[in-house]
């Protein structure tokens, strides 16, 4: 149930059915089906169907009982039928709706509506329930995609995204109780809120047991988390007959204590080994972690950190073709495509990086040729 681009030359002789636009071509072919046609389709030169310049219609959500706006390119069919131009108007009809046909319940009769009683929704005023006035549409709730929440607004949620939820962490705690961690951190809608009560976990990987946060915990974990370091230690060591867990790699309060280095967007930082999760990559010095993870980049990579990375003593000369010059660089300092130009000399520096004026790369830098 999707359209196709493809060149006027490859059409068959039988293929007599073409269209100028990915939306022409829903409308016709999927008129109750537009929605997902534009959504899905695949298109040579944009995403999706083009937006109506002007116009709006509101169309009742029953399932959470607002009305929500929809563009009218997107509109399917059989939902003009209850297309209205303001919230207003919306709301009233169905809140009449309601009242006129208690016992016709087919048109309204979603998972949510279905689990009231009757005299529940005769009683209920669809303009005041769950969002019909401008302000509670243009709240921000929280939607499940495939393995993440994000925010929007009511009224722009889809007719069958039927579970809204209030915050970040009451969608991830539900939706993906075994991955929580990743949903709260990765997208980009401001994390969940922490409990401050931890909880102590094992870290396999490194022989050692390290705090998380409770709001943090997934479904699984939690059959193995502790109150405290030592019975966290003591159990695995048990779990583990033939590793002495509880003595190995850092099951004691000063080795957790200890600091190492992590990569964090584009630089190093630093916690203690407690502050680990499982399977977290750490390094044992700033230089490690600078090298490892930003190997084009290890310059900035060590300045920004405060005490910066450890120099050899050593110098290379490396060009720089905008300044027209050859400057001094630390050998521990130096990236990886940095090398490939470094020589021991600001002579060698100029001859073969900048071989067409050498005598003004030679002017330009500090030292002599």
């Amino acid at each position: 149930m999707k359209c196709k681009p493809k060149l006027i030359s490859e059409f068959e002789v039988w293929e007599n059915d073409i269209y100028d636009t990915l939306h022409a071509c829903c409308m016709d072919r999927f008129p109750n089906l537009i929605t997902s046609c534009c959504e899905t389709s695949e298109t040579s030169d944009e995403a999706g169907c083009t937006l109506s310049s002007i116009a709006f219609m509101w169309l009742p959500d029953w399932a959470n009982g607002h009305c929500y706006e929809k563009a009218t390119n997107l509109m399917e069919e059989w939902q003009w039928r209850w297309a209205h131009e303001t919230s207003e108007s919306c709301c009233s009809r169905c809140k009449f709706y309601w009242y006129a046909q208690p016992n016709n319940i087919f048109h309204c009769h979603t998972l949510k509506i279905a689990s009231m009683h009757i005299n529940e929704y005769l009683n209920t005023d669809f303009a005041s329930y769950g969002g019909c006035n401008r302000r509670e549409l243009m709240s921000q709730k929280f939607y499940a995609t495939v393995n993440s929440c994000h925010a929007k607004a009511i009224s722009d949620a889809e007719e069958w995204e039927e579970e809204i939820y209030d915050t970040l962490y009451a969608c991830c705690s539900d939706r993906f109780p075994n991955s929580i961690t990743s949903c709260c951190e990765t997208n980009g809608e401001g994390g969940c809120p922490l409990s401050g009560i931890v909880q102590w976990l094992p870290d396999w990987a490194n022989d050692h047991c390290y705090e998380k946060d409770t709001n943090l915990i997934e479904e699984w974990e939690w059959r193995w988390a502790h109150k405290t370091l030592e019975a966290c230690c003591g159990r695995c060591e048990t779990a583990q007959s033939h590793t002495n867990f509880a003595l190995s790699r850092g099951c004691n309060k000063q080795e957790l204590m200890s600091l190492k280095y992590y990569a964090n967007d584009n630089h190093c930082d630093v916690k203690a080994i407690s502050e680990f999760r499982a399977m977290e990559e750490r390094f044992d010095s700033l230089d490690d972690c600078c090298q490892a993870k930003f190997p084009q980049n290890i310059s900035d990579c060590c300045e920004a950190a405060e005490n910066g990375c450890l120099l050899s003593g050593n110098y290379k000369f490396i060009p720089s073709w905008k300044d027209q010059i050859c400057y001094r660089k630390d050998e521990n300092l130096l990236a990886q495509w940095e090398q490939a130009f470094a020589r021991d000399t600001l002579r060698e520096c100029c001859n073969h990086n900048m071989h067409y004026n050498v005598e003004l790369c030679c002017e330009n830098s500090e030292g002599s040729c």
